[in-house]
């Protein structure tokens, strides 16, 4: 299947406990600041809300305290990072992205073993590719400052909005008559296996194509709000690993000049006007980052 269940578990964890899931923004985004008290009703409210691309559904479904806490983190990220060499490597990406969408005629060309199918999916689906590198790169994550000044209602209801959207996009232009994330999402079932005042245990039922996958998940009430009992761990962890991050130091000329050297090569990329001129740039990139 298309979609394992390693990934809807993963998927499914990381949207809810942190609310970083891959993947336009809806004006049309449900105002959920009254979740449901009980506590499969207030999941099922996320499911169902994340199967519309509504990525603002992660920030509003936080307790205030996760929320304080994860752009604190975001914020210590950013102390770690150095600015010049951050924002140039978020330039590589998006210059990258840029050539993916310019060149792409050149790129599928190389694939000669390539179905002509395959070919006509991926042309449709590349925009989706693109959109999704680009939401990323002019999000607030695109910069240092853009880390330290970090808004999550606007991230998440725009940009985390988009890159769903996107991805959903894209798996729909490959998938021949599978289930899409979107459409898991918005058919997967919750019901209560055990559940007191502040803690639960919820099964959640997913759709496949031929049959139904269940998984096991416990959630607790945090502020009112019904959360992965794992979350406080996965953040503390998150924090404990950014603090043990190295800083760039006295390696920063040597980064500088590596993306000094994959700048000319990515501007060969850019200008090449054949097919040959493009392959030969690439060959020349490959050898760069080898």
């Amino acid at each position: 299947m298309f979609l394992n269940k390693m990934f809807l578990n993963k998927m499914l964890f990381i949207s809810l406990a942190v609310g970083f899931a891959p993947l336009a923004y809806s004006s049309q985004s449900t105002d959920v600041a009254g979740f449901p008290a009980e506590p499969e009703a207030a999941i099922t409210t996320i499911v169902r809300e994340l199967s519309k691309s509504n990525g603002g559904i992660f920030w509003q479904a936080m307790p205030a305290g996760y929320q304080t806490e994860l752009t604190e983190i975001i914020a210590l990220f950013a102390s770690k990072m150095d600015d010049e060499v951050y924002d140039k490597m978020v330039s590589v990406v998006s210059r990258c992205g840029r050539i993916l969408k310019d060149k792409r005629d050149f790129i599928l060309n190389m694939a000669e073993t390539m179905s002509v199918k395959r070919k006509a999916e991926l042309q449709k689906v590349w925009p989706s590719l693109v959109g999704m590198i680009e939401t990323l790169t002019s999000s607030q994550l695109g910069s240092t400052e853009g880390l330290r000044s970090f808004d999550g209602n606007e991230f998440f209801g725009s940009a985390v909005s988009k890159m769903l959207k996107y991805s959903d996009e894209f798996s729909r232009g490959l998938v021949d008559e599978e289930l899409t994330m979107a459409d898991i999402l918005a058919e997967t079932v919750i019901s209560v296996v055990e559940s007191d005042l502040n803690r639960a245990k919820l099964k959640m039922t997913f759709p496949e194509n031929d049959h139904d996958h269940e998984e096991i998940y416990k959630f607790t009430k945090v502020e009112g709000k019904w959360i992965p009992s794992s979350t406080h761990i996965v953040l503390t962890e998150l924090k404990e690993d950014i603090v043990a991050m190295p800083t760039i130091g006295s390696k920063k000329d040597e980064w500088m000049a590596g993306f000094y050297l994959l700048s000319a090569k990515l501007a060969k990329l850019e200008k090449a006007q054949t097919q040959e001129q493009f392959e030969s740039a690439l060959y020349g990139l490959f050898s760069c980052v080898s």
